[in-house]
């Protein structure tokens, strides 16, 4: 017989309010069996191994405090894709033999728990196991989560030029030929010159 088990509770039909009221109701220090009958109002005892159920998950750590997967979980945006997420992870082996074990038909999934844990298929344990998972999976996504990619400013070292930049850095320019006479008198030259120093430089 396999020792392979997965995380169960009697009163899995309450799964799904659950795991709403942890969405709405604030995170505790710590989820004890006090907080889950005063604070969340589970108060029966078969509701006591919901706690085993949030640790499985990832969502509490062995001493029953909060992770960082529990505050995820309050984002409304996020909460089924994170708990979709966690559900591969406590249940990796079965969606090891199929990426998609979740799409499976409800006696598909049950048969492949059988044959995982060695439990036979009328056993009490073995139903709720399965009931468990299929109330988890009814209300997660196995989507991938995606976050939004931040835009990062632009740096003013960086900047593209401002017009005025462009015009310092604009050149313009032309070449004159002067076709000087042929002459011996200074005059004429000093002349020529004078103008062309006065009327283009």
């Amino acid at each position: 017989m396999s020792d392979v088990s997965f995380p169960y509770v009697a009163s899995y039909k309450k799964i799904p309010e659950f795991f709403t009221t942890i969405q709405t109701a604030a995170v505790p220090d710590k989820v004890t069996t006090r907080v889950l009958a005063n604070t969340f109002e589970f108060k029966g005892t078969n509701d006591r191994p919901l706690i085993g159920v949030l640790r499985s998950l990832g969502f509490i750590d062995e001493n029953g405090v909060p992770t960082q997967i529990y505050s995820d979980y309050k984002n409304p945006n996020e909460s089924r894709k994170i708990l979709g997420h966690s559900i591969k992870k406590c249940y990796e082996t079965l969606f090891q033999k199929n990426e998609k074990f979740n799409e499976l038909s409800d006696e598909q999934i049950k048969g492949h728990f059988a044959s995982t844990t060695g439990k036979d298929s009328n056993n009490s344990t073995l139903d709720m196991m399965v009931k468990t998972f299929l109330q988890l999976k009814n209300i997660a996504d196995f989507g991938e989560i995606v976050h939004p990619v931040e835009k990062l400013p632009i740096s003013t070292n960086e900047s593209l030029p401002s017009s005025d930049d462009k015009k310092k850095d604009f050149v313009l320019s032309h070449t004159i030929v002067v076709n000087l006479p042929t002459t011996t008198d200074q005059k004429v030259y000093d002349v020529l010159f004078k103008s062309l120093k006065e009327n283009l430089l």
